[in-house]
């Protein structure tokens, strides 16, 4: 059983830790060998597009789709091979916990006065004056209307007038 007391990385970290396991296992498979190899990348192919999906949604301003989470995972993995330094867009902003200095000591607290109340205001109605509607549009109401192809409520929203006008029309 896994000691609690024991540092442990962030959670951001292992699901990018895990997504590079499986990109390893993806970009590194033969596509010669044998069934179960293939399986296992296929497997690997599946999870990888699951935790890109997850990553997506946890870094969304940084990652606005699983795909460039993907692509995120792929220049990793070049770098890797390649021996070089690479730095995950966004993935240090996310690692940033407002509870901790740098060195990892619990930042203090700062009490601070609990607002004060305010009453809660009615909301206020628009005082703009009412649309005046042309004789054009008072008889295409008036149509409508006796037709009844659209409900007085529905006209009032179409030429932005109260609903007590379109009533008058009718």
């Amino acid at each position: 059983m896994p000691d609690p007391e024991a540092e442990r990385e962030p959670l951001l970290w292992q699901m990018w830790n895990l997504l590079d396991a499986k990109c390893d296992i993806i970009m590194t498979a033969d596509p010669l060998d044998n069934s179960i190899k293939r399986a296992d990348r296929e497997r690997a192919q599946n999870e990888a597009r699951g935790l890109a999906e997850g990553l997506a949604i946890i870094m969304y301003p940084f990652m606005e789709s699983p795909n460039a989470v993907v692509k995120a995972a792929v220049a990793r993995f070049n770098a890797r091979v390649a021996g070089t330094q690479h730095e995950t867009p966004g993935l240090g902003e996310h690692m940033f916990d407002p509870h901790f200095n740098h060195d990892g000591t619990p930042r203090v607290q700062v009490s601070r006065p609990a607002p004060a109340r305010t009453a809660i205001k009615a909301p206020v109605k628009s005082t703009k004056p009412a649309k005046q509607l042309s004789d054009k549009e008072k008889e295409t109401i008036k149509q409508m209307l006796a037709s009844k192809m659209m409900a007085p409520d529905e006209l009032s929203k179409m030429f932005d007038v109260p609903l007590a006008t379109i009533v008058q029309l009718g």
